[in-house]
């Protein structure tokens, strides 16, 4: 009996328990690919023993042609011309191993523009992934409804929470409530996200505050500051 019965690279001499290797393998169980011998078919270079085949070529010597690409030919985006080791990549993809999105190609769905080779999508309006293909809800910083809201991907609208309103729930309304795209306010308070009460401007000097809230104007004036 030879050891690990050669390992199933050579034929066995049980009389001298001695393994006979097949052209390429080396060892006493016949275990360890001899690159050196096989000079990996000339598609490719010994590393530690083992074969490092170059783009577009496969197998333990390097032996079996193929095309570029990421974990299989073409990465799946393409078809292998094996005569040439050339991929013919689809529609939207490009590069040696049609591993890139060529977003110029198919104008990134027409949600987005194309930079530098890459998609940028419309985030505001709610379009994401590499080709600006997958649908979501308008948001800033690429997040849906701006990370103050729940996306209704269905009606690709936003459903802001109490404080946020706008079509991306990115404008506030702190102390107020939205009436046909604008934050009518709550009494007492004012500005453009109502987040001031009318003592932040002191009452314009025409009043004082009114249990730490309203301005109770002085004689002669009025509005939420006494300005008027």
């Amino acid at each position: 009996e030879c050891p690990n019965d050669c390992s199933g690279h050579g034929v066995c001499n049980s009389a001298l328990r001695t393994c006979y290797c097949d052209p390429g393998w080396r060892g006493l169980d016949c275990s360890q690919l001899d690159c050196c011998d096989s000079e990996c078919s000339g598609h490719g270079k010994v590393s530690v023993g083992i074969c490092k085949c170059f783009r577009g070529w496969r197998g333990t010597y390097c032996d079996n042609p193929g095309c570029p690409g990421h974990r299989t030919d073409c990465s799946g985006h393409g078809e292998c011309n094996s005569a040439t080791h050339v991929c013919v990549c689809e529609n939207g993809w490009t590069g040696d191993g049609c591993e890139i999105p060529d977003c110029c190609n198919v104008e990134c769905s027409g949600h987005g523009q194309c930079v530098n080779g890459a998609c940028a999508c419309d985030t505001l309006a709610g379009w994401r992934g590499s080709l600006c293909e997958v649908p979501g809800c308008a948001g800033v910083d690429g997040k849906d409804c701006s990370g103050h809201g729940t996306c209704d991907s269905a009606n690709h609208k936003c459903i802001c929470d109490p404080g946020w309103m706008g079509p991306a729930c990115n404008d506030p309304c702190v102390h107020g409530r939205e009436v046909a795209g604008s934050c009518v306010c709550d009494p007492c308070y004012t500005g453009s996200g109502c987040q001031s009460d009318g003592c932040n401007e002191e009452c314009s000097g025409h009043g004082k505050c009114e249990d730490g809230k309203c301005c109770q104007c002085s004689p002669g004036w009025t509005g939420k500051a006494c300005d008027i």
